[in-house]
């Protein structure tokens, strides 16, 4: 286990001889940190407990009978003290049942008989071992609180696709798939998983990492809309931008391009805007969902060329993109990261670059302010959030893993590929810009009149 963040702890109880020190053994071999609980030997406990940090692990001796269910509670309490609040991860009893947990606090009496003989903890079932914790299971279960990075679109189906849905997620999001192993590397070699929450306009991703525990182990790496643009658009948000989530760093920052099917015969904002007065309803504008920076986008661009255009909402970009690419919509501000390689393909014409002065990948492209398109110059940029909470060391620690992993040059070159610049940040400063780009977006979209829904 590396020193980058704290090691998830692993209550054994019964752990003083036998089958529960087996277990104590295997789990700090696994890289877990270990409650050793004990009713009577405290002796032989506290041999095992110097016996894990002689070797390099973190463990503990704690006395309490599991069978006084007062006792038990207070055994939580003081893990808790002594680990620190929400490190309690998971709990192998003396009957050898695993029960990997997101989360142990508020213990009452009930709750804690429950645990034992229902073999229920938290939201997740108990897994029967059949004796001593293996070294297999030990590693299994470790690995269930692996860092994992929740984003807010399907990457694959099944395992076949995934080393390619990757590395497209990473291009599309600015960054190639170089960037895990080098945060990877970054963090002391601890795996980093990547967790597919689509839906809701990025909410889904955004309310399942608010809900995890806050000690590093789930982040979510977003869109700058997911903050600053949802909350003036979506009726319910099932969660507070700044209440919610411990800002961490900037990620990187790049600008929307409005490209246009090429069975339009127009090349900037004027021509389309001329064939659009000249072919009424036949301008079909996509976008990655209603209420996304690609909406509001539309709904500016629509209202300033004086052109009607039928907006038609996505799940996601991918869908949006496909039906773009097919011709069955004619246009949509897409990420340059997928909006350059689909111009090179012949199918699709750039019209106009989303920023306040020109993109130095694409010197070429006009802004749509310099085509008289104001108020939209907002660049994008997308960021990376742990929930609530975080301790403040432990952020301090992803922070710097991330700006090393960011800054890397096979990183920075990756990045730029898709059109977008590397700008890892410290917590604070991606704390201002998410403020910052929450009031901005929100005047825009009380200007145009969007209306939650």
């Amino acid at each position: 286990m590396n020193a980058a963040l704290p090691r998830p702890v692993l209550l054994v109880t019964g752990a003083g001889r036998g089958i529960g020190a087996a277990t104590v053994r295997r789990a700090a071999a696994a890289g877990w940190a270990v409650a050793v609980n004990y009713a009577r030997d405290a002796a032989s406990a506290q041999a095992l407990v110097d016996a894990v940090v002689a070797g390099g692990g973190e463990a503990a001796a704690f006395a309490a009978d599991v069978a006084d269910d007062a006792q038990v509670v207070a055994l939580f309490a003081a893990v808790d003290a002594h680990f620190g609040a929400g490190r309690l991860r998971g709990l192998v009893n003396n009957a050898g049942v695993v029960a990997p947990a997101a989360r142990v606090d508020a213990c009452d009496a009930a709750r804690v008989r429950r645990l034992f003989e229902v073999n229920v903890f938290g939201s997740i079932a108990c897994v029967p071992i059949g004796g001593a914790l293996s070294p297999t299971k030990a590693a299994s279960l470790m690995a269930q609180l692996d860092p994992k990075i929740v984003v807010p679109m399907t990457l694959c189906e099944d395992d076949k696709d995934c080393a390619e849905a990757l590395a497209k997620f990473f291009h599309e999001m600015g960054a190639e798939p170089v960037v895990q192993p080098k945060l990877s590397e970054a963090l002391g070699g601890l795996p980093v998983i990547i967790e597919n929450k689509p839906g809701a306009s990025t909410m889904l991703a955004a309310a399942e990492v608010k809900r995890s525990a806050p000690d590093g182990h789930t982040l979510l790496y977003t869109f700058n809309g997911t903050f600053a643009q949802l909350p003036f658009t979506q009726a319910s948000v099932p969660y507070d931008p700044f209440k919610d989530f411990t800002p961490i760093s900037l990620g990187a920052r790049g600008s929307q391009i409005l490209v246009l099917h090429t069975s339009i015969p127009a090349t900037n904002i004027k021509e389309l805007a001329e064939w659009g007065r000249a072919n009424p309803g036949k301008l079909n504008i996509a976008s990655f969902g209603t209420g996304t920076s690609s909406h509001i986008f539309a709904e500016l661009l629509s209202r300033q060329s004086g052109v009607p255009m039928v907006h038609v909402p996505y799940k996601g970009a991918g869908d949006a993109v496909k039906d773009l690419l097919a011709g069955r919509v004619q246009l949509m501000f897409d990420a340059a990261t997928t909006a350059i390689p689909n111009v090179n393909t012949g199918r699709l014409r750039m019209l106009g670059v989303v920023a306040d002065q020109r993109s130095k990948f694409l010197p070429n492209v006009p802004t749509l302010t310099e085509q008289g398109i104001k108020g939209i110059d907002l660049i994008g940029w997308l960021g990376w959030y742990g929930p609530a909470g975080m301790p403040k060391e432990t952020v301090q620690k992803l922070n710097a893993a991330l700006v090393k992993a960011l800054s890397h040059p096979e990183v920075r070159a990756g990045i730029e590929k898709g059109a977008y610049e590397s700008v890892p940040s410290s917590p604070e400063e991606l704390a201002a810009i998410t403020r910052d780009s929450y009031e901005r977006w929100g005047k825009v979209i009380r200007d145009i009149g969007i209306k939650a829904q």
